[in-house]
């Protein structure tokens, strides 16, 4: 009997808005399971979150270039050059982006709890 194998992928994403990296497992066909073909996995989406917890942090999408904090938030999220955004304390803080596909500015609003 000829082996083979059914690849399915599994994409996460936790309550906070944090992106799991996207993982593959393989189970064995049997002769009772029906022949899969032509199966992709796209787990190319994404995903700003509207709050995330002191502590906890996310990376904005590759596309949205020059991350910053605008306006009385500073002190509330910390913004890294790589598009990581931290919570450092409770409140509420603007971020705005260049988005590359686009060719425009984009803002977001984070509350940190």
């Amino acid at each position: 009997m000829k082996k083979t194998l059914i690849v399915l992928g599994a994409t996460a994403t936790l309550l906070a808005g944090i992106l799991a990296p996207t993982t593959g497992f393989a189970a064995e066909r049997s002769a009772a399971q029906p022949e899969i073909k032509n199966v992709k996995a796209n787990a190319s989406y994404e995903y700003i979150p509207s709050y995330i917890f002191v502590g906890s942090s996310f990376y904005f999408p590759s596309r949205y270039k020059h991350p910053s904090v605008w306006g009385f938030d500073n002190g509330v999220v910390s913004v890294d050059f790589l598009g990581k955004v931290t919570g450092l304390k409770n409140g509420t803080a603007t971020i705005q982006v260049w988005d590359e596909e686009e060719r425009e500015t984009k803002t977001f609003w984070i509350s940190v709890y």
